[in-house]
């Protein structure tokens, strides 16, 4: 019988993937371990968004999630290996992709020019939710880099995952909703903005 549990970090200290052993209070362990409940909340979103089978969109972007989990173990090798020099590393190509997954999103919504309320229905607010653990990793990555020499692509990639989050976040809320509530002089406004393919249809 396999046993989860080794007692090894039972006094407070782990080992990094390199070997190294330093405390659970380290900030490169805080930086993945944020990033592991990143994992956890695009898992919560996806299954989510599975309760609508019928949902094409949703079913597209149930694996662009996946993409980002696998992204994200891909990321916390990268910062637990980060004295390593033989692993496998965050390149710009990955940023690239997820650059071009925004772009195609804004490419069929109207700019915003204000803040969203999130909350209109559980799917996009899920989303939202991931974004913001996704915001928390940034800081905690800045605090390790002056410990550790990280893959300064960390960083950025962290980044461009919360802005996929958002456009993501957003795309979903137009589609269940058909509306944004955003804030505007520090009050809520509904706002009626469809994707442009949408109203091309009508």
């Amino acid at each position: 019988m396999m046993k989860i549990y080794t007692k090894a970090g039972d006094k407070g200290f782990t080992k990094l993937y390199s070997g190294e052993t330093v405390s659970k209070n380290d900030p490169l362990v805080k930086a993945y371990g944020k990033i592991d409940t990143l994992v956890s909340f695009l898992g919560f979103s996806k299954s989510l968004l599975a309760n609508k089978k019928k949902n094409s969109l949703f079913k597209s972007i149930i694996k662009d999630l996946e993409d980002l989990q696998i992204t994200c173990f891909k990321i916390m090798t990268d910062l637990s290996g980060t004295n390593m020099k033989n692993i496998e590393r965050v390149t710009e190509k990955d940023i690239q992709k997820i650059e071009s997954q925004i772009d195609n999103i804004w490419n069929n919504i109207e700019p915003l020019r204000n803040f969203v309320i999130p909350g209109h229905d559980v799917y996009s607010s899920s989303l939202h939710i991931a974004r913001s653990v996704c915001r928390e990793i940034e800081p905690i990555l800045i605090e390790a880099s002056n410990k550790y020499p990280i893959n300064p692509l960390v960083i950025k990639i962290i980044n461009r995952i919360s802005d996929l989050l958002f456009s993501i976040a957003v795309l979903v809320d137009l589609s269940v909703n058909k509306k944004l509530s955003i804030t505007k002089n520090n009050r809520k406004v509904t706002e009626e903005n469809e994707s442009k393919r949408n109203s091309r249809k009508k």
